[in-house]
């Protein structure tokens, strides 16, 4: 006996079986594809972070305290030059430098790094602590021998000196029993 329900059933069952294994063969090449494609740029993303490197440290002075907002500045290959503000504690980092060998600067008002630091970044974080010192400020003042006086004891070089001379003098009164002594003359001696 041929039951035509069940032939359809069958059938169905079997088309249906072959359609959802295309379907799942199909999705797993797909699944598999995308995981290689992740495995091959995970790769390639941590050979470029082996390549690039961070650096870090802190600013202190020679007492050994830290220097907050210290302007700190590197560069590098290819013009590399970044600045960063060390935070309230003295810290500072660089993120994403190229391998290769830097110049370190460092500042804060009055005080100065003796002379800029050198490191070569090879990948990874790596350290600098930066110790500034105080600042010294040259000064320099020229004495010329035949340079004129800067201050003239000249009486006509006084607009509000009263001068008293020859007669002048000799008007007054010598003794100070006349009632008033307007000013001593001293002879020098």
């Amino acid at each position: 006996m041929y039951d035509k329900r069940l032939c359809q059933t069958g059938e169905r069952a079997r088309t249906g079986w072959r359609k959802g294994g295309a379907e799942q063969l199909g999705s797993g090449i797909l699944s598999a594809f995308l995981i290689l494609t992740g495995l091959v740029m995970a790769q390639s993303g941590a050979q470029n972070a082996t390549q690039n490197g961070t650096l870090r440290g802190i600013v202190t002075d020679t007492s050994g305290s830290s220097v907050p907002n210290a302007k700190v500045t590197i560069s590098g290959p290819g013009g590399t030059l970044k600045v960063a503000n060390a935070d309230g504690a003295g810290a500072y980092r660089f993120v994403g430098l190229p391998t290769g060998e830097y110049s370190v600067q460092a500042s804060a008002p009055q005080l100065a790094l003796a002379e800029p630091a050198k490191i070569t970044i090879t990948g990874g974080v790596q350290v600098l602590n930066l110790q500034l010192r105080v600042e010294t400020v040259v000064q320099t003042v020229s004495v010329e021998e035949d340079a004129a006086p800067a201050v003239s004891t000249d009486a006509g070089n006084n607009a509000s000196a009263v001068v008293l001379t020859g007669n002048d003098l000799e008007s007054l009164a010598d003794n100070p029993e006349d009632g008033y002594e307007p000013f001593e003359v001293y002879t020098g001696d």
